[in-house]
C-alpha cells in the first residue's frame, strides 16, 4: 500500500526544517491543521526569502574577512615577516597554538569558510603552513590527508 502526500502535507512535513535554515530555531506552537496550503505556501516565500538574504549576508560578511586575513598577511610582512610564505609560517604558528590541529576552525573563527569559493584558496594557501606548524610543535596528532 502506497500512500502518496498531498501538496499541504509535504509542506508540513518540512516546515519546521525550512523555517530552522531562515531564523536558526525551530518554530513551537504552530497549528499546521489550522493552516492552509496558501498559509504555508506564503510562509515558505518568507522563508525563501529569508534564506537569500541571510547567504547574502554571509557571502558579503566573508568577503570582508577574506580582505582583513589578506590585509594581515601585508602586515605582517610589513612587521618583518619580509615576504608572504614566512607571513603564512608565522599566521600558521599562531593559529596552531591557537587553534591546535583543526585549521577549519581558526579560518571559521575568522569569517571564513573552507568551502567557499572564496575560502578554499585561503585554505589551500595556509594548509602546508599549518601542516608544517603541527610538525614544528611536537603536537600528537595524526595529521589527515586533505586532498
Amino acid at each position: 500500500m502506497t500512500s502518496e502526500l498531498t501538496p499541504r502535507e509535504s509542506m508540513i512535513q518540512i516546515y519546521s526544517d525550512f523555517h530552522k535554515d531562515a531564523y536558526g530555531f525551530r518554530p513551537r506552537g504552530i497549528n499546521y491543521d489550522a493552516m492552509s496550503l496558501e498559509d504555508l505556501e506564503a510562509d515558505f516565500a518568507r522563508f525563501a526569502e529569508v534564506c537569500k538574504e541571510n547567504a547574502n549576508a554571509e557571502a558579503i560578511a566573508e568577503a570582508k574577512a577574506v580582505e582583513e586575513f589578506e590585509a594581515s598577511i601585508s602586515a605582517i610582512i610589513s612587521m618583518g615577516a619580509g615576504n608572504k610564505a614566512t607571513a603564512l609560517r608565522w599566521i600558521a604558528e599562531a593559529g596552531v597554538a591557537d587553534s591546535g590541529w583543526d585549521m577549519s576552525y581558526y579560518l571559521w573563527k575568522l569569517g571564513i569558510s573552507e568551502y567557499s569559493t572564496v575560502g578554499k584558496p585561503i585554505h589551500d594557501m595556509l594548509l602546508p603552513y599549518w601542516r608544517k606548524a603541527l610538525q614544528s610543535n611536537d603536537f600528537q596528532y595524526n595529521i589527515v590527508q586533505v586532498a
